[in-house]
């Protein structure tokens, strides 16, 4: 099935999501790298703000 997504996604859209299913996504998009990945993790767990905008 073929999806136009609003970004964020929610944990109820995320659970009604197939194996197969095209998403086109509309919103911010950030990629990094792991260790990126895991300070940003680490930042949001102890609760300071992400370095993203």
């Amino acid at each position: 099935m073929e999806r136009d997504v609003q970004l964020p996604l929610t944990k109820e859209f995320v659970k009604q999501l197939k194996v197969g299913d095209v998403l086109y996504l509309s919103g911010y998009v950030y990629t990094c790298r792991d260790a990126a990945h895991k300070r940003i993790q680490d930042l949001l767990e102890a609760g300071e703000e992400s370095p993203l905008d």
